[in-house]
């Protein structure tokens, strides 16, 4: 049974029947774990965060992959600000816009607001973080929880390269892939019939 970071390295190593691959496996753990984070976009990723700022750029958070939501709580609560690329926020910028904060870009790490906030506001970030990663200090998360065989089939794909055994690739692959996209489609369900979305909070910038 998979439970923890280490009966996950276990499993990877009866898999594959080796027992001499100890530092491999960690690896290959941490490769799994890059590509959810890139790939994987499911409603237990949510975090909703505040933040306060009298500039126009607000810090991402530490573990930021992705908008969901920017809203303004500050002078007008649940307002939603529309997100613009670079090249747009250029021209609304020099049209002298003002007023109340309209428009977000992405600028590095940071959330550029437009236009520049005259006084204090307050913003509600909804985002999708980073999965946590497992360690020897660290060891179970959310997903190894609710989906131990996608971290186990994710590991076990990272191997094909190094083990250099391509007639396991197909079946790692197709599960794994199998998994994701139950995952994806199992979330999208969830959403789309709650009202409210339940998530955990956090503070900001």
């Amino acid at each position: 049974m998979i439970t923890d970071y280490t009966t996950l390295q276990a499993a990877v190593a009866d898999y594959l029947n080796r027992e001499d691959l100890t530092t491999q496996i960690q690896t290959f753990i941490q490769l799994a774990e890059a590509k959810f984070n890139r790939e994987l976009r499911v409603r237990d990723m949510l975090i909703r965060s505040e933040a306060s700022s009298d500039e126009g750029y607000i810090p991402m958070p530490a573990d930021f992959l992705q908008e969901y939501s920017l809203k303004l709580e500050t002078p007008t609560p649940h307002t939603e600000i529309v997100y613009v690329g670079a090249d747009e926020a250029k021209k609304i910028k020099a049209t002298g816009l003002a007023g109340d904060v309209r428009y977000y870009s992405i600028v590095g790490n940071t959330f550029e607001l437009i236009p520049d906030p005259v006084d204090a506001v307050d913003v509600e970030l909804t985002y999708y973080a980073k999965i946590p990663a497992l360690s020897d200090s660290a060891t179970t998360n959310w997903l190894l929880t609710k989906s131990p065989d996608l971290y186990l089939y994710g590991a076990l794909l990272e191997t094909v390269p190094y083990l250099k055994d391509d007639e396991r690739l197909q079946t790692w692959f197709g599960a794994r892939q199998q998994i994701m996209d139950g995952m994806s489609n199992e979330s999208e369900r969830s959403m789309r019939s709650s009202t409210q979305l339940n998530m955990r909070m956090r503070s900001f910038g």
